[in-house]
């Protein structure tokens, strides 16, 4: 630093799940000093749910620490080439302590020979329902469009994949993969 230039610094302050919604004080200090107060942020919160929302197909794998895939739907199980395959995952968070990293869900198809051909990637409830927020117990409702970089020929198998945004690092399953294979399959159907 220069002596008598400014210095700008800006800090992404983190809240706890578990923060009452409201008006809270913000804090600056460093070293032992008694701080100076940065002025008042209103925490919003968001609406959480501890009763189980209707799914079609239950799943009931886990991702230790983090959360179990209840359930899920789909809109479809054939794909003509050109269409999106709407997925809704149900979690369950199995968290004791809140999660310090927001993680990713990856929902991919994946065709006969393994290879990656639709995907969609986004954080839980498309960034409402950051895995940072999530509490003990509560049911997340998590949508996934799912659009397909070529054409599903044949059958295909869904995966689902947590991962840090940062380094890319899955999440290991309780079965030790990293990922949940779900138990349902889809089909491409040929063009109209």
């Amino acid at each position: 630093w220069i002596p008598g230039l400014p210095v700008l610094e800006r800090r992404a302050v983190w809240v706890s799940p578990r923060a009452a919604a409201g008006p809270a004080e913000v804090w600056l200090r460093w070293g032992n000093g008694p701080g100076i107060s940065l002025g008042t942020v209103e925490i919003a919160g968001r609406p959480r749910r501890f009763e189980p929302p209707p799914y079609d197909i239950p799943v009931g794998e886990r991702f230790p620490g983090l959360a179990e895939l209840v359930g899920i739907s789909l809109d479809r199980t054939t794909v003509q080439a050109g269409e999106t395959l709407n997925v809704r995952l149900v979690w369950r968070a199995l968290n004791e302590d809140p999660i310090e990293r927001s993680y990713v869900v990856s929902v991919q198809v994946l065709n006969g020979e393994g290879r990656l051909v639709g995907q969609d990637d986004r954080p839980p409830g498309n960034g409402t329902s950051p895995t940072t927020s999530w509490v003990n117990g509560e049911y997340i409702e998590d949508a996934h469009p799912v659009t397909f970089r070529e054409p599903l020929i044949g059958e295909g198998r869904l995966i689902v994949v947590f991962y840090d945004p940062d380094t890319l690092q899955r999440v290991r399953a309780a079965d030790g993969r990293d990922h949940i294979e779900l138990p349902v399959r889809v089909r491409g159907a040929p063009s109209p």
